[in-house]
């Protein structure tokens, strides 16, 4: 699967389902289990058996004792080369094989087993993968909001400033605004550095959700 860099979770879910081992090991072992069922029933089907052969033969009738003369006439004492066909057929049935219909049922519950374990391991990684996307986009929402915030900071803080320089402001006020803005520069900081390693973790981890898409730098 190409990548672009942006994962939506639809994507995300493709990739966690199709490139699980634990998922693709228990996809061939539902295969498995579906021959063993065809091979369970075939026990219980009719066998038909075909012949078809084909007879060339020639015949000394020297050796078979006939010796015929007549005379004026040649009589040939060898009869043949001629062929003939034949075909035969034979249909057996079991009438009652409570042993081949015990197998039968056995691998009938068999299969159905490795189904319900294939679809229970498509389903946690659906949920480990979804979880993991959402935990990836509150992170991201985490930083865009403290961005905003030191964005806000920066703001008051330019604008008591030029207040202060026009007078209006005394320097207690543009001292608390300096001062003020300084939690959300930390708090920025702390959640842009978590980011990145929840980012790079999706490299390796595919996820993805319908709408926002995240956008791998």
């Amino acid at each position: 699967m190409p990548f672009s860099g942006k994962l939506s979770l639809q994507e995300a879910l493709q990739r966690g389902l199709a490139y699980n081992l634990g998922a693709v090991g228990l996809a061939q072992t539902v295969r498995q289990t579906g021959a063993q069922v065809t091979v369970a029933r075939s026990a219980l089907l009719p066998n038909i058996n075909g012949n078809l052969s084909e007879t060339v033969q020639q015949n000394d009738l020297a050796a078979m004792g006939l010796r015929i003369s007549v005379p004026g006439f040649h009589i040939p004492t060898i009869a043949g080369p001629f062929n003939y066909f034949s075909l035969q057929a034979s249909l057996s049935q079991t009438v009652a094989n409570l042993t081949a219909l015990d197998n039968y049922r056995a691998a009938q519950a068999t299969a159905r087993a490795s189904q319900f374990s294939l679809q229970d391991a498509r389903d946690l990684i659906t949920l480990a993968v979804g979880g993991a996307y959402l935990q990836v986009l509150a992170a991201q929402a985490r930083v865009e909001a403290a961005q905003s915030q030191l964005d806000t900071a920066n703001a008051v803080f330019h604008q008591s400033s030029e207040q202060h320089t026009e007078g209006v402001l005394d320097g207690s006020m543009s001292t608390k605004a300096r001062y003020g803005r300084s939690p959300n520069n930390s708090r920025s900081l702390r959640c842009a550095t978590i980011s990145p390693n929840r980012r790079s973790t999706w490299r390796d981890s595919p996820a993805s959700l319908p709408t926002p898409a995240i956008s791998y730098r």
